[in-house]
């Protein structure tokens, strides 16, 4: 999936997401090392911004919880 201004939010709840590495060519050595997996805990369905709608996230390693902006995340596996 992919996300754009003025589309609608195509993550949901329970997805696992990374940082969205969209501009790094595969064989970068640094392509794999930047991935962080979390799961979307929610998304704000308030009017989108020029990065999206807001998803907060749950970052698995880092056992943390944050906000971040729709187009910075990439999904890696859509929950069922």
């Amino acid at each position: 999936r992919t996300h754009h201004m003025n589309t609608k939010c195509l993550m949901k709840v329970g997805d696992l997401v990374t940082t969205n590495r969209s501009h790094m060519d595969k064989s970068n050595v640094f392509y794999d090392s930047w991935l962080r997996i979390g799961i979307v805990l929610s998304i704000e369905f308030n009017p989108p911004t020029a990065h999206g709608r807001d998803v907060e996230v749950f970052w698995s390693k880092r056992g943390i919880i944050s906000w971040e902006d729709e187009i910075a995340l990439e999904v890696l596996n859509e929950s069922g």
